[in-house]
């Protein structure tokens, strides 16, 4: 459901911070190394690709507990899209990513390893186009599929080797569950060394800028966006010091590289889209899901939906907030105006199946999703919403069905999608299934301790009523559950 949030900027973990500070190196400092360095590929032998899936699960579940992640289905189905098709047309199209978006106001983003890809809510406001947005994802892909944390690494280990294994050891600690540990390992490993790889992570950037182009050009995504949205933000930097967007902190533009990634977009002579409704449509939720003011946020899209030329995004938008204030009947009309001239546009159905849950008009809303539904039976928003709906209108077998199935078809990245699952099986007294789904949410949230003790009710359940069950469940508690140490060899 269509559920308002404050949106704030928030502080990272120590070990977060550390892995963060790794990052940062790769993003660059302060000025820039005009040739790539020819590194060979050596990366593969200090990091290997399960232990970067392991960092960057590690990373993203402590992240988790410092930060809000948005969770609405409409953003993240949005967000997963534009990212994948960003990912099939890289070098590395198998590797694979976990695209989410923090709520923070501030302009940023940041690969980790493993491919977890960061977008701060700020950065999306800030893009006028979808292809600015575009361009600060392939340029984050591209520095997971051209490897420049463990390249990174590699560079370091050859100036401060001490240094940069406390810095892993510390992410391994955590990653294999003993958090103290690696706090205290990370916090040792922060000081030193920093100054040998500047010049390396420079170099990291402008290549992320040239593979991003050409990944945005194979994309079908005009890849002037790219130059157009650094140049946007550094006049913003010039002509307000204090109010330097995080991005160009982490990921600092300069004249030469705006110039450089502009003469290697001019290279491209047919000219992908710039822009889409569907970016304007989500821009325009998200405003509504984010705003810390509904009233304020009401009358900004009244007065802009009210102009000759306002675009459907903004009426769309307009009917969010309209239903955020509890004017139903207005927003009822614009929205069903709206799918008169689109019938077949799915973020107008669920807009108004929100309004009629809203309104206390469960039925209706499930008549909507249940046509949505044979139109788009593989859209993740239409597909939980009306999971949601069948839940609310005691149709619990029905909803537990339809989510099982969704998960069958490899949607199993989505926390609220076990959330619901939990709460079906639940209600159709499937309790120790209940229990494992309530732990995979957990899981997906970060939240391991809760994950661990949902599994530990179902293992005790199980272990009274059902042999195959208590069997799953154990094999499960081994992959969660914190490895314990056997101790040294002598």
């Amino acid at each position: 459901m269509l559920k308002q949030r404050c949106n704030k900027i928030r502080t990272y973990p120590p070990l977060v911070t550390s892995l963060l500070l790794l990052l940062g190196l790769v993003a660059g400092l302060n000025s820039y190394a005009e040739n790539l360095p020819d590194i060979g590929d050596t990366a593969g032998s200090i990091l290997t690709p399960a232990d970067e899936r392991q960092i960057g699960a590690q990373f993203y579940r402590q992240l988790q507990q410092s930060v809000t992640i948005l969770d609405d289905p409409e953003v993240n189905q949005y967000l997963r899209s534009l990212g994948l098709s960003l990912v099939s047309n890289s070098d590395d199209p198998f590797q694979p990513y976990r695209f989410f978006i923090v709520e923070d106001a501030s302009i940023n983003a940041f690969a980790a390893p493993g491919g977890y890809i960061g977008i701060h809510s700020g950065l999306i406001f800030a893009s006028r186009n979808e292809g600015e947005l575009a361009s600060v994802l392939a340029h984050e892909i591209a520095h997971i599929t051209q490897r420049h944390i463990a390249r990174a690494i590699e560079a370091r280990t050859k100036s401060a080797p001490l240094n940069t294994a406390a810095l892993l050891a510390a992410i391994l600690l955590g990653a294999s569950g003993n958090g103290q540990a690696a706090t205290a390992a990370a916090a040792a490993s922060v000081a030193g060394s920093a100054q040998s790889s500047i010049n390396f992570t420079r170099a990291n950037e402008k290549e992320a800028d040239r593979t991003g182009i050409t990944i945005l050009a194979r994309a079908g995504i005009d890849p002037s966006a790219m130059p157009d949205f650094f140049s946007r933000l550094e006049q913003v930097s010039r002509v307000n010091k204090s109010a330097l967007p995080e991005f160009l902190r982490t990921h600092p533009v300069t004249q030469s590289r705006i110039a450089d990634s502009r003469a290697r977009a001019d290279q491209y002579t047919e000219v992908g889209r710039k822009d889409s409704n569907y970016f304007q449509l989500i821009k325009a939720r998200l405003r509504v899901l984010l705003a810390d003011n509904k009233d304020r946020n009401l009358r900004q899209f009244k007065s802009e939906a009210d102009k000759k030329d306002a675009r459907t995004a903004t009426q769309y938008g307009y009917a969010l907030a309209l239903t955020n204030s509890g004017h139903y009947r207005e927003a009822r009309d614009l929205l069903n105006k709206l799918l008169a001239q689109s019938p077949d546009q799915s973020h107008y159905v669920s807009a108004l199946a929100e309004l009629e849950i809203a309104d206390n008009n469960d039925a209706k809303a499930l008549t909507l999703l249940a046509e949505s539904f044979k139109l788009n039976p593989h859209n993740h928003a239409i597909t939980l919403l009306y999971a949601e709906t069948m839940i609310l209108t005691k149709q619990v077998s029905d909803a537990r069905d339809l989510l099982q199935a969704h998960l069958r078809r490899g949607n199993t990245g989505s926390a609220l999608t076990y959330k619901l699952l939990s709460k079906a099986l639940g209600k159709t007294n499937a309790t120790i299934e209940a229990h494992e789904a309530l732990a995979e949410y957990y899981h997906l949230s970060g939240n391991n301790i809760d994950a661990i003790g949902q599994l530990k009710i179902a293992a005790q359940l199980a272990d009274k009523q059902d042999a195959l069950a208590a069997q799953r469940v154990e094999a499960r508690l081994e992959q969660l559950q914190p490895k314990k140490n056997k101790g040294k060899k002598s």
